[in-house]
């Protein structure tokens, strides 16, 4: 079986969105590269390779829910969350990292603190 791991290399691979998000941001061009999209498209490829995967929406607290929606999503698969666009959040609040130093993907621990601070609430139900 596949580790995970392998599995996100070989969707940046497929994922054109996936290379930008890795990429520096003067050369992003994407049409379809918000959470949403991209977290469907990565649960859809996970469950592909016969991975348990699923959408979760995380609360983005306020002033974020004002600048992105209300909700941010990632997949949860294997007890962990992996977040392809957490590099949209580089410069809000009092939370300053320049883009290249938030991984891409940013992976954490389902159900655990999202590890940018100031960003996102708690998981919607």
């Amino acid at each position: 079986m596949k580790t995970l791991r392998d599995l996100i290399i070989e969707f940046i691979d497929q994922d054109d969105d996936a290379k930008a998000w890795g990429s520096d941001p003067d050369e992003f061009e994407s049409v379809d590269a918000d959470c949403h999209p991209m977290s469907t498209r990565f649960r859809d490829f996970l469950i592909r390779n016969h991975r348990d995967a699923r959408l979760v929406e995380l609360e983005c607290s306020s002033p974020i829910d004002t600048m992105v929606g209300p909700y941010h999503a990632v997949v949860e698969t294997d007890g962990l969350c992996v977040d392809w666009t957490a590099r949209q959040f580089y410069n809000v609040l009092n939370f300053r990292l320049a883009y290249d130093e938030i991984p891409c993907p940013l992976i954490f621990v389902a159900g655990g603190p999202y590890p940018l601070p100031d960003i996102i609430i708690s998981e919607e139900a």
